[in-house]
């Protein structure tokens, strides 16, 4: 039985469906019709963006039919919800705040955010981008967004895991690729819906796919395929045709990123697990045992400051991350829980500098496939920790876990790394650096121009931000940590993830 199936202190016993499962479903049905719609925004707001269009290709279980017949209807409306588009503008302030936020939990030299010299965004800061933002009214009692909730009874709301995938020689090109200062398209939509358990025992899993593009290559295919954009209504074209490219099958179209998130929705608390909470009654947490010795690993312990930072780059109201009481006297937790996407982030950034320092950079992360297994809490030690499972042709494969206080594994994936290829230099690129220059970066007199001056002061804000920084975590008595020694690799064939895990969101 996983963590999240227990009453504090004592399991839960299953029974058959009850009348009331049927009759709050038909109760909150109706009003889960429709999502409610925010007004347009453009591609620099990061306002969501509905659209009710044909519903794109939905996923259910293989026992459809066995499926009582109210979650049926559920499901249905759920897959129907349509397309949510969420565009941005990529920019370095945001990631330099993400930097400073991990800072001193991870050491500095793990969190270099992305400039001049490599504008690319580091595999799965994705994370702190595209997501929406709805008008506070409009969020759920605890925090989170409705639109990818089954509403009713089911009122907690955990992150399960997930994947993500780049198309390295898309994503990580200098000139082409996921880079800040881009603007970039990201749409979301309800692949799966599956039932798991009956009646007090039920939950509902719910799998989100999202894409992600750059705006001027969906413009350039849009050209090719369909013909001009259009001024007036250039930007709702290029989202149907990046719908139409998510209906398709065709596994990428535009985009240069994927990722699905894994959700998983209980039915609230009962007056007498309330009780028990109150009383304090905890569960114990089993965790499982490590996959072996890693060969390499970080320790932290997050707290308050730490959460709170990472829900505000989110923008994220859920409150097991900021309400203690919250936490523990509703959700039964005893204290804030670390997110979901914080604990991937913590993850990906080791796994990330591991490669830079051992492959020369030479290789870069593809794919990730994760699953939470146990909570992760504020103010107890977790240790991240990687290993080589197995060398390929053209990169590696490792397993990746994060260990609670007791050592036992409480996050769990598989991560996929290819050799990176060199970006070829355009003939407006210097050659030294790789950094975009005028064709009239010089004058005869040898004197910069304009253009050229910008990134020198780009350059030097950047220095200046990092050397006061620097002198503020001195003048605190702070000091970033060593990373850890690694070890030789092994070679052990990686076993796939199943999709039906508990979770922290």
């Amino acid at each position: 039985m996983l963590w999240s199936e227990y009453v504090i202190g004592l399991p839960r016993t299953a029974h058959a469906p009850s009348e009331s499962d049927e009759a709050h479903s038909q109760k909150f049905l109706p009003m889960l019709r429709s999502t409610p719609c925010t007004r347009r925004a453009g591609w620099a707001l990061p306002h969501r963006i509905h659209r009710r269009g044909t519903p794109l290709r939905g996923y259910a279980s293989a026992t459809d039919s066995d499926d009582p017949p109210w979650f049926q209807q559920l499901r249905t409306q759920m897959l129907q919800r349509g397309v949510t588009h969420l565009p941005e503008h990529l920019t370095v302030p945001h990631e330099y705040k993400l930097a400073q936020t991990l800072t001193g939990f991870l050491p500095r030299e793990y969190c270099h955010p992305p400039g001049v010299r490599n504008p690319i965004v580091p595999f799965g800061h994705h994370l702190i981008w595209f997501n929406p933002s709805l008008p506070t009214c409009d969020l759920l009692p605890d925090g989170t967004d409705a639109s990818q909730s089954p509403g009713g009874p089911w009122v907690r709301r955990m992150w399960a895991g997930g994947s993500i995938q780049v198309k390295p020689g898309d994503y990580f090109d200098k000139n082409r690729g996921f880079a800040v200062d881009t603007p970039m398209a990201g749409a979301e939509h309800i692949k799966h819906v599956r039932l798991h358990g009956q009646g007090d025992t039920a939950k509902i899993f719910v799998t989100i796919e999202r894409r992600f593009a750059r705006v001027d290559t969906l413009k350039e295919s849009y050209r090719i395929h369909r013909g001009s954009l259009g001024r007036a209504s250039g930007l709702r074209r290029i989202q149907a045709y990046f719908e139409d490219q998510m209906r398709s099958d065709d596994p990428w179209g535009s985009a240069v990123l994927k990722e699905e998130r894994n959700l998983v929705f209980f039915k609230e608390r009962s007056p007498a697990e309330l009780e028990a909470i109150k009383a304090g009654h905890m569960a114990a947490i089993k965790y499982l045992n490590p996959p072996g010795n890693p060969h390499f690993s970080h320790t932290l312990t997050p707290n308050r400051a730490l959460l709170f930072r990472f829900s505000a780059l989110t923008f994220n109201a859920h409150l097991i991350h900021l309400d203690t009481g919250y936490a523990r006297n509703v959700e039964g937790h005893r204290n804030l829980l670390v997110h979901g996407p914080l604990s991937l982030t913590l993850m990906l950034q080791v796994m990330k500098h591991h490669l830079d320092v051992h492959t020369n950079g030479e290789q870069v992360l593809e794919s990730i496939e994760y699953r939470n297994l146990a909570p992760l809490y504020c103010d107890e030690e977790m240790r991240i920790c990687g290993m080589e499972k197995k060398t390929l042709d053209n990169g590696s494969i490792y397993d990746v876990w994060i260990e609670g206080p007791t050592g036992g594994v409480a996050v769990k994936g598989t991560v996929y790394t290819s050799k990176q290829k060199p970006t070829p230099t355009s003939p407006s690129t210097n050659v030294s650096d790789g950094t975009p220059i005028s064709n009239k970066a010089f004058t005869r007199s040898g004197a910069r121009t304009e253009a050229s001056r910008k990134d020198n002061v780009e350059q030097s804000a950047s220095q200046k931000l990092n050397s006061i920084s620097d002198k503020t975590k001195l003048m605190n008595g702070h000091a970033a940590s060593d990373p850890a020694p690694t070890s030789g690799p092994s070679a052990i064939l990686v076993s796939s993830l199943p999709a039906q895990s508990e979770a922290i969101l």
